[in-house]
């Protein structure tokens, strides 16, 4: 009767142990089950979402920048081509109206057309005689102004104006006064002995 009843609880022992190895096995199994779903969730979060070709997107973008960058330094150098151009312009035009010195015409005083010569002094009747009395005269002969001085004979007065006939007639007179007394009256050959001068 012990014999049986040892047996007994040996089979119980085994059933339970059997039990509890399916349960552990059991258990087990399921844990590697999940754990291989939650290593199936990391791998899809990691991985790159699947979607349109960001190169295709970015690069034509890149490229309508790079043009208007082009077109916007293309009339930049325009502009300042222009300004340039117009700055060369503007210094020629400076220069032009510096070296021809233009003074405007005196107006004709009614002494120097008058006819009375008596009343006259000698550089009035003197111009009457080369010019008509006209000290802003500017003819095609080569000489100008009311004494008719040449260009090398005006611009040895250094008188300041680049010719006779732009100068006033008292700075005409001033620069006559000085030839005549460097040279005499023989700057105005026909004029002077007309005047009785020579």
């Amino acid at each position: 009767m012990r014999i049986n009843f040892k047996l007994f609880l040996f089979l119980i022992a085994c059933i339970f142990l059997g039990v509890f190895i399916r349960s552990y096995i059991a258990q087990g199994s399921t844990n590697e089950t999940q754990s291989t779903e939650k290593n199936a969730q990391i791998e899809s979060y990691l991985k790159a979402p699947e979607g349109p070709d960001w190169e295709i997107i970015v690069q034509p973008q890149l490229e309508r920048r790079a043009s208007q960058i082009e077109a916007a330094r293309i009339r930049e150098e325009a502009r300042l081509a222009a300004i340039k151009a117009q700055e060369q312009s503007e210094a020629l035009q400076r220069a032009e109206a510096a070296k021809a010195r233009i003074v405007p015409k005196p107006a004709p005083k009614s002494i120097q057309t008058a006819t009375n010569s008596s009343n006259m002094g000698v550089w009035d009747r003197l111009s009457l005689c080369e010019s008509g009395g006209r000290w802003d005269y500017n003819g095609s002969s080569g000489f100008d102004g009311g004494l008719q001085f040449s260009p090398a004979t005006w611009n040895a007065m250094q008188t300041g104006y680049a010719f006779a006939w732009q100068a006033p007639r008292e700075v005409q007179i001033a620069a006559g006064q000085r030839l005549v007394a460097r040279s005499g009256w023989g700057q105005f050959p026909a004029c002077a002995r007309k005047l009785g001068l020579l």
